[in-house]
């Protein structure tokens, strides 16, 4: 009869740990997903203010640049713009 209760009481003990086991390793998921959820946030939040401070300002400055370029060609004085020059190099000679 004792060893009945006691294999009883030994059961239960296993089937609690087990339970309590399933338990933690929900726990540890729900707390993986929520660590990765954060670096996703933390990354998509780099990512805009990267573009909103860095990309999107420098490609202002590169249309102003191309603009200022395109213009060059079309410029009266540009046989004679030391810009020009340092731009082209004057490599062709004495045009």
């Amino acid at each position: 009869m004792i060893e009945i209760i006691l294999a009883l009481i030994s059961l239960l003990a296993s089937c609690g740990w087990l339970v309590s086991g399933r338990k933690y390793r929900q726990e540890v998921r729900a707390a993986k997903a929520e660590a990765e959820q954060k670096e996703f946030d933390i990354s998509k939040e780099y990512v805009k203010e990267f573009r909103e401070n860095i990309a999107q300002p420098l490609q202002e400055e590169v249309q102003k640049l191309r603009a200022a370029i395109e213009a060059v060609n079309s410029c009266e004085h540009r046989n004679e713009c030391p810009v020009v020059e340092k731009i082209v190099g004057r490599e062709e000679g004495g045009r």
